[in-house]
C-alpha cells in the first residue's frame, strides 16, 4: 500500500528535526527512518511536499520531482535484507537493514505494528506536557510543541520570549505555557509579530481638555495649556483664561487690562511713556519739583511743608487749587514749586 499524504512546509518543519535531508540541487527531499516515511517535491513548488512510505524508495519508479527517491548510492539502498529467508516487503533495505513502513515491525517488517500507546500503563510513562508516539515495533514519549525534555522525566516550557526576534518592532512578548503571544506596546498599533507603529492620539477628538494643545509623542501624547491660559489640560474643564493682572505685570502709573489669553498695560490718564516699565506725568510744570513723582489724574498738588499757600485759593488739607483748573498729586516727600496762577 502506498501512502501519499500532502503536507505544507510549515507542517513539516517540526518533523524535520533529527531527519536526514538531501537530494539533487534545487529539490527538497527528507528521510525519516524513525517514523517510517520520506517526503519530497512533486513539482517546481517547494510550498507543498508529498509524503511516501519507505517501501517507495529505490523501487525503480521516481516519485519525486527530480528523482531523489531513486538515488541508490546516496540512500545506500541494498538487496541483502533477506538473510533469514524473508524479504523486506513492508519497508526498505538500506545498508543491509530493513527499515519498516509506519505500522509494521519485526526483523523484516513482516509483523503489523502494535500501537503501544493504546496501553494505559505505557502511555502513563509519558509525563505532563508529553505525548506517546507509536513507532514501528516500539514507542517514544515526545514533549509537546513549546516544551522541551526527554518526555519521560520532564517536559519544561520553552520561553520563546528569550528570543529577541520573537516579536516585531515596538511589540512586547508574553510567554504562555507551550506558546507565546505578541502585543503592541501602549501607544502603538499594527501587527505585533511584524512591527507596530505609533498611534497619533491627537487626531482623536476630545483627547485633551477644552482649549488645550495636543502634541503627539512617540508612544504617547502631551496636553498643554496655551500661553495666557491655566488649568488641567487633560480634564473636562480644560484650560481657562489666566488673569495676568493679578500679578501686577505693568509699570508704574499704568493700568492693567486682562484679555482672553493675554493682557494689556495702559498709562493712566494724564501720563505717558512705556506702560510696561514707567509712565510719567504730562504736567511736570504744575507739580514742579515733583517731576516724575507727579501722579494723576491732575487735580490737587499737595504741600507737605505745612505753609499756607500765597496768591492761591486754599484747598482742603495743605493743597493748592490752581486757577487754570489743572491739578496733580505729588508724592508725600515733594511739594509744588513756582507760581501756577
Amino acid at each position: 500500500m502506498v501512502s501519499a499524504l500532502g503536507w505544507t512546509n510549515a507542517q513539516l518543519s517540526a518533523s524535520r528535526k533529527h531527519v536526514g535531508i538531501f537530494g539533487l540541487k534545487h529539490e527538497v527531499f527528507f528521510l525519516n527512518l524513525e517514523d517510517g516515511y520520506f517526503g519530497c517535491q512533486v513539482n517546481e513548488s517547494t510550498d507543498y511536499l508529498q509524503l511516501y512510505e519507505l517501501s517507495k524508495l529505490c523501487d525503480g519508479t521516481s516519485d519525486c520531482y527530480m528523482g531523489s527517491d531513486e538515488l541508490r548510492n546516496k540512500l545506500k539502498c541494498t538487496n541483502d535484507c533477506d538473510k533469514d529467508g524473508t524479504a523486506c516487503s513492508n519497508g526498505v533495505c538500506l545498508d543491509g537493514q530493513c527499515h519498516c513502513n509506519d505500522g509494521f515491525g519485526g526483523c523484516n517488517c513482516q509483523v503489523p505494528d502494535i500501537d503501544e500507546c493504546q496501553d494505559p500503563n505505557i502511555a502513563q510513562r509519558c509525563v505532563e506536557n508529553a505525548e506517546c508516539c507509536n513507532l514501528p515495533a516500539h514507542f517514544v514519549c515526545k514533549c509537546k510543541p513549546g516544551f522541551e525534555g526527554d518526555g519521560e522525566e520532564r517536559c519544561a516550557d520553552i520561553n520563546e520570549c528569550l528570543d529577541p526576534q520573537a516579536c516585531g518592532l515596538n511589540a512586547e512578548c508574553v510567554n504562555l505555557p507551550g506558546n507565546y503571544t505578541c502585543q503592541c506596546r501602549e501607544g502603538y498599533y499594527g501587527d505585533p509579530y511584524n512591527g507596530c507603529v505609533d498611534v497619533d492620539e491627537c487626531v482623536q477628538p476630545g483627547v485633551c481638555g477644552p482649549g488645550a494643545i495636543c502634541t503627539n509623542l512617540e508612544g504617547g501624547y502631551r496636553c498643554d495649556c496655551p500661553q495666557g491660559f491655566d488649568g488641567d489640560a487633560r480634564s473636562a474643564q480644560g484650560c481657562l483664561d489666566y488673569d495676568e493682572c493679578a500679578r501686577s505685570p505693568c509699570g508704574r502709573n499704568a493700568l492693567c487690562r486682562n484679555e482672553v489669553g493675554s493682557f494689556r498695560c495702559e498709562c493712566q490718564q494724564g501720563f505717558s511713556g512705556d506702560p510696561m516699565t514707567d509712565c510719567q506725568g504730562k504736567w511736570p510744570g504744575v507739580c514742579g519739583e515733583c517731576g516724575s513723582n507727579c501722579y494723576g489724574p491732575p487735580t490737587i498738588a499737595f504741600r507737605q511743608t505745612g505753609q499756607t499757600p500765597t496768591n492761591h485759593h486754599a484747598s482742603p488739607a495743605n493743597g493748592i487749587r490752581y486757577s487754570n483748573s489743572q491739578f496733580a498729586f505729588c508724592h508725600k516727600s515733594y511739594s509744588p514749586a513756582g507760581d501756577h496762577t
